[in-house]
Parts: C-alpha cells; sequence; structure tokens
C-alpha cells in the first residue's frame, strides 16, 4: 500500500470537507442534541464513493485504505459521533463481510454500504 501524493490527499479530504460542512455542520446540533444520525451526510458520501473507500473495487469501494484514514479523520474533525457512526457501518461491518463474508453475501450488501443506501449493524 503506497501513500498517496499530498495533491491527492488534499483533493479527497477537500471533497469530504464540502460534503460535511454542507449535509452535516448545519445539523450537528440537532442531530447530536437528539441522539440521532445525520443520513444526509452519510449519504451524500455514499453517493461520492467516500463512506466506504477501502472496500474491494469490484463492490463498488476504491480497495483504498489511505483514503478510509483520510476520510476518518474529517469526520471526526466535525463530529466524533458522526464519524464513529459511519466507521461502523464501513469497517466494522463492511470490512468484515469484504474480508469473510461469502461470495453471496458480499455481493447483497457491500454495494449499499459503499453509496450510503444502507448501514451496516
Amino acid at each position: 500500500m503506497t501513500r498517496p501524493d499530498e495533491q491527492t490527499s488534499r483533493e479527497l479530504r477537500k471533497s469530504v470537507r464540502g460534503v460535511l460542512e454542507k449535509e452535516l455542520v448545519p445539523r450537528i446540533e440537532e442531530t447530536e442534541t437528539k441522539g440521532e444520525y445525520c443520513l444526509e451526510a452519510h449519504r451524500a458520501l455514499g453517493q461520492l464513493g467516500l463512506l466506504a473507500p477501502m472496500l474491494p473495487e469490484e463492490y463498488g469501494g476504491l480497495g483504498d485504505t489511505w483514503a478510509q484514514l483520510f476520510v476518518a479523520e474529517e469526520m471526526g474533525y466535525y463530529s466524533s459521533s458522526f464519524g464513529l457512526s459511519a466507521l461502523a457501518s464501513a469497517i466494522l461491518f463492511g470490512n468484515n463481510i469484504a474480508n469473510s463474508g461469502s461470495e453471496e453475501q458480499k455481493k447483497k450488501y457491500l454495494p449499499s454500504i459503499i453509496d450510503g443506501s444502507k448501514i451496516g449493524c
């Protein structure tokens, strides 16, 4: 695994920040006060392929662990509760399916975890 060049990582971080500033920041106080999860930000990140970029390309991911680290860092900057919840879906659920699931399970679950249409738990 090769670390991406600085320009690539800056562009990725900028994309993630743009989504979070548009979809998450205006809703942080309300969602965290109510103990809710910001589905708008979740879905927007998924639509750009930024929700679970470490998952395999053949299911819609980028196969890029470095990208996942950058995404996690940006999510944590804006909201640790959002970041941890999003990462639980992507990593705890998605990565376990990718590494240990049957081909049928991978085809069934990974695309919807990656695109944000479903949340793994």
